[in-house]
């Protein structure tokens, strides 16, 4: 089969995304070689070409260069959610929702695994589910905000309120510097308050945590969490999970959706009244 140029470079793409895990410049172009029996050398002409447009880059991950997909320039994460850069201009679909963030140095940029899970997460729940109505008042809690970006993305799929909580002072800033960016700012409350001072109960709980922490607080969650209720859990290595469901407080949840990208997953946990 011969290739076009357009068909190699989306292909290319394709690879860098959907491989299980993070891949070297090296391999990438003997794959590449390859899958299109062309030269290691055109093969690399192929990627600095995808890496001058923006669409991929390199990074550093504990001192080895990999190839990732770059979020300089509009991405699509999900179905319906497009993450740009604040400063750019974009026309987004009439179904598309426009999540503007300002990079920076909290976590939650949607270069990692699991910011990208979460979000197709809150996707799922809100725009493909009943599971809460978004037409009443509804409110979260987001623990561990970071930029914000789980918090925008279920204000913009519906959710009434919210409230963020991360104990970084940068990231309370950049998350409501964000918050601003997407008219948001009226709707999402953001504090430097530990998990254990929340009074309040939500509808919907996320947290983009590491599984220990996750593990650690799932029953203060539990506490905080309207019946019905949702939880969306990301951060999660793929093999951790079945460990996490096995948590005497997650066993009285329904795992209503489960993805994983590169060796990271994310969990929609429910809870229906009277459980």
């Amino acid at each position: 089969m011969k290739y076009t140029t357009d068909q190699i470079l989306h292909e290319i793409i394709q690879i860098v995304e959907n491989g299980h895990e993070t891949i070297t410049p090296i391999a990438l172009g003997k794959i590449i070689s390859k899958k299109f029996n062309i030269k290691i050398f055109e093969a690399g002409r192929f990627v600095k070409r995808l890496i001058t447009s923006s669409h991929l880059r390199f990074s550093d991950l504990h001192g080895r260069t990999v190839i990732e997909k770059s979020f300089e320039k509009p991405v699509r994460i999900s179905d319906h959610v497009i993450l740009k850069p604040s400063m750019m201009d974009f026309k987004a679909g009439d179904d598309d929702l426009v999540v503007n963030i300002t990079p920076g140095a909290s976590f939650g940029n949607g270069q990692h695994p699991s910011s990208r899970l979460a979000v197709r997460a809150i996707e799922y729940l809100l725009r493909k589910t009943d599971l809460i109505s978004v037409g009443g008042d509804t409110a979260f809690l987001d623990i561990g905000t970071g930029t914000g970006i789980l918090a925008i993305t279920a204000l913009g799929f519906g959710i009434t309120r919210g409230v963020g909580i991360d104990i970084d002072p940068c990231a309370r800033r950049e998350a409501m510097e964000n918050a601003v960016q997407n008219y948001v700012e009226d709707r999402f409350q953001v504090r430097d308050q530990d998990l254990s001072e929340i009074q309040s109960r939500f509808d919907l709980i996320l947290a983009n945590l590491r599984s220990p922490t996750l593990s650690r607080i799932f029953k203060q969650m539990g506490t905080l969490l309207k019946q019905p209720g949702a939880m969306i859990l990301s951060g999660i290595k793929a093999d951790e999970a079945d460990h996490l469901l096995r948590n005497d407080a997650a066993r009285r949840f329904d795992c209503v959706w489960k993805a994983a990208e590169k060796n990271w997953c994310s969990l929609v946990l429910y809870k229906t009244c009277g459980e």
